[in-house]
């Protein structure tokens, strides 16, 4: 993931409530994120599985990140959309 991309992702407004939401341990069982950029969307999700599992904040460098951003984590389920 590009650094610059990740850093604007970090500071949107969806990413501040998650990721808030996950530092205190009061992660929600939903989240509505409504956008029109796909990618940007994807993104931000792929930060919030690596925020619930890194054991080092946000690295996307260890396994954990790795298996969230490789899409092969088992606790992380993606569903596309239909066309």
């Amino acid at each position: 993931m590009n650094v610059r991309f990740f850093d604007v992702l970090m500071r949107s407004q969806a990413a501040s409530k998650i990721l808030n939401d996950v530092g205190e341990n009061k992660l929600s069982h939903a989240y509505m994120i409504i956008g029109a950029d796909r990618t940007a969307l994807d993104s931000l999700f792929d930060i919030i599985g690596c925020a619930v599992f890194c054991k080092n904040g946000i690295c996307l460098k260890c396994p954990e990140c790795l298996r969230v951003l490789n899409r092969n984590h088992g606790d992380v389920i993606h569903i596309e959309p239909n066309p």
